[in-house]
């Protein structure tokens, strides 16, 4: 009788995947990158959510004024 198939666990990898290795200097920019790049983008949402959440409360303002 054969084994039951065992459940796929979430954040599990599949063996067959491949890993990207990088040389030291080339990943070190990359972090210097993205750790300058990340302020900027994450601004820009919280700047996006500010200026929705204020059109949302200023057209209900002027529908209930």
């Amino acid at each position: 009788m054969p084994k039951p198939a065992r459940a796929k666990q979430p954040g599990r990898r599949p063996t067959n995947e491949k890993f990207v290795r990088f040389e030291p200097d080339t990943f070190a920019l990359l972090v210097e990158l993205f750790e300058r790049s990340q302020p900027e983008s994450m601004n820009s949402i919280v700047n996006k959510a500010v200026r929705e959440y204020c059109a949302r409360e200023l057209g209900a303002r002027e529908g209930t004024a």
